[in-house]
């Protein structure tokens, strides 16, 4: 396996192109990085973007802007209600996988806009580079009739042993949000990476399976 890493800046904007392949296949990523401070907010964003997929690059960056415009359209109005807070919006991602057959990317990030805490952004994006189209976690496990069901399962027996002991959760609550928040919908289920072939990694936000301050949650399944 090799690993390449080639860094060019211009006009404020890093570039990168990353390979780790067993082959002379190379997945070309740009990331252009955003920096603004203001009296009102912090703002600090890296998006990544592939220019040999355009509709991968397309939805991360669309993703990204609309966190951008919600998190501007709450500090405009921090002033009028009266609220001293300063915002603060920080966006990175993970690449779990890029290679020759797939890229698959998380996209993590934290807003603050007033109040007790802030919120967690994630979204995560599967492309399957032979096929030239976004990969679905039902893809991902073809074998499966009812795979949401599947899922479901899996999630509350790892993230109940994980987070509901007695001494943890006496009274049961976590176990009751485990319960929801992995209900068999393809709403609980919509973010997850694919860091190596036959692996998946699913994700719970913030307040979905456990109390805010547990944060985010995840478990591991085996295709």
């Amino acid at each position: 396996m090799r690993i390449v890493l080639f860094l060019l800046g211009c006009c404020g904007i890093l570039f990168s192109a990353c390979v780790s392949v067993d082959s002379d296949t190379v997945v070309k990523v740009s990331v252009d990085t955003m920096e603004e401070q203001t009296p009102a907010y912090t703002l600090h964003m890296e998006i990544p973007s592939f220019p040999d997929y355009p509709e991968l690059s397309k939805a991360i960056s669309t993703t990204a802007v609309r966190w951008q415009n919600d998190f501007l359209d709450m500090t405009d109005i921090l002033p009028e209600v009266g609220s001293a807070a300063r915002g603060e919006l920080v966006l990175t991602w993970v690449p779990a996988q890029l290679s020759p057959k797939c890229i698959s990317i998380l996209l993590d990030g934290y807003m603050y806009t007033g109040g007790a805490n802030g919120m967690p952004l994630l979204a995560s994006f599967t492309w399957d580079i032979s096929l030239n189209r976004f990969l679905s976690i039902e893809d991902l496990f073809p074998e499966q009739e009812n795979v949401y069901a599947y899922l479901s399962d899996i999630a509350r027996e790892q993230l109940s042993e994980r987070l509901c002991s007695p001494e943890i959760d006496p009274d049961n609550i976590i176990q009751g949000m485990i319960k929801q928040g992995t209900a068999a919908e393809p709403e609980n289920f919509k973010i997850f990476t694919v860091p190596a072939f036959g692996c998946v990694t699913v994700y719970f936000n913030k307040y979905q399976v456990a109390p805010g301050y547990m944060g985010v949650q995840s478990i591991k399944l085996w295709q």
